[in-house]
């Protein structure tokens, strides 16, 4: 019998991921050893409580941390077979904007308030594709029609206080989508927007993706998009990854005390109306209160003795696995 093919090459492969911020003593952990793919065409989630170390694995995959309060102290980021840990800031910002882009999470601010969208949409496709002004002009007002912004060529001369919200949004998901990236970074990009152009935007960014091929690492902590948009899921707490595997495997069976509650503190229109929220007793650790143990213990019911100690994944090798001493006897489904 033949033997099956190998997996395709991830777009992004982190390894032992691990960014330091500098205190006055001692480095302080904010992304410990973070290890994940993302593969052509697949949208990946990186889902966990503010504070987690998201956005600040996002900026080390980017390498937009400001160098003089934080560094990448270990690990690997590999895309598209080249390492960019390390690599010359020139050749990182040719990647930056063309390779790689990325949606940042609050569309109010991330656009230069003092230039035309225009401007802002033209400048990557002149730098990143060598077009000359009328070129990329016209790719501009294509990028603004492809993210359903009507009357493209008018908006093109707007500034971004003269638009909405979501239409800001679009914006965005239009300039990072120019020069048909083979990464796109999405940090929270449906912050502050109402619940119809959330589901617009995503929506988007998921066509955009399947048609372009484009990987996408998609950074929320909103469960619901997760569970209607992510192909994977990694659960971030304390810095570290505590479950990662097929979105509907993690929400049918999760195996980690973290990703339980998580579930459990969604509200459900099928519930009884007077039922209370499900909360999670306690607050995340500081960077200066992890240690080797579970970072969540403090808040977990299930916690035991052996929780101080490093948790090992429990769990098939790169399909669904968690970092719990207990994950392997998980036999329950998610409320």
């Amino acid at each position: 019998m033949p033997s099956s093919p190998p997996p395709a090459r991830p777009v992004l492969a982190v390894r032992d991921l691990t960014t330091v911020f500098r205190g006055r003593d001692q480095g302080l952990v904010a992304v410990d050893h973070v290890s994940f793919d993302v593969h052509e065409g697949e949208i990946v989630a990186l889902v966990g409580e503010s504070g987690s170390g998201k956005s600040v694995t996002a900026l080390s995959i980017i390498g937009l941390l400001d160098r003089q309060v934080a560094a990448i102290a270990g690990g690997s980021i590999v895309f598209d077979g080249q390492e960019l840990r390390g690599l010359d800031p020139q050749a990182l910002r040719r990647l930056r904007g063309d390779r790689i882009a990325m949606v940042f999470q609050e569309p109010m601010t991330s656009l230069n308030p003092t230039l035309t969208v225009g401007r802002q949409l033209t400048e990557a496709l002149e730098i990143h594709r060598g077009m000359d002004a009328r070129a990329a002009r016209a790719a501009a007002v294509e990028a603004l029609r492809s993210v359903g912004i009507p009357d493209p060529d008018r908006r093109l001369a707007a500034y971004p206080h003269e638009m909405s919200g979501g239409m800001r949004q679009r914006v965005m998901v239009a300039i990072a989508l120019s020069c048909q990236p083979g990464l796109l970074l999405a940090d929270e990009p449906t912050t502050a927007l109402d619940v119809t152009t959330q589901a617009q935007i995503l929506d988007l960014v998921q066509a955009l993706a399947a048609r372009s091929r484009t990987a996408v690492l998609l950074i929320t902590h909103d469960l619901g998009l997760v569970a209607r948009y992510a192909d994977r899921v990694n659960v971030m707490y304390g810095g570290r990854l505590v479950e990662q595997g097929p979105t509907q495997a993690v929400f049918d069976r999760p195996r980690h005390p973290y990703t339980r509650a998580l579930l459990a503190s969604i509200p459900r229109i099928d519930a009884p109306r007077r039922d209370r929220l499900q909360a999670i007793d306690g607050m995340p650790p500081t960077l200066a209160e992890r240690d080797a143990g579970c970072a969540f213990r403090a808040r977990c019911v299930e916690a035991g003795p052996a929780c101080a100690q490093p948790q090992a994944w429990q769990g098939a090798e790169g399909a669904h696995r968690a970092a719990c001493w207990r994950a392997g006897a998980v036999t329950g489904v998610a409320a």
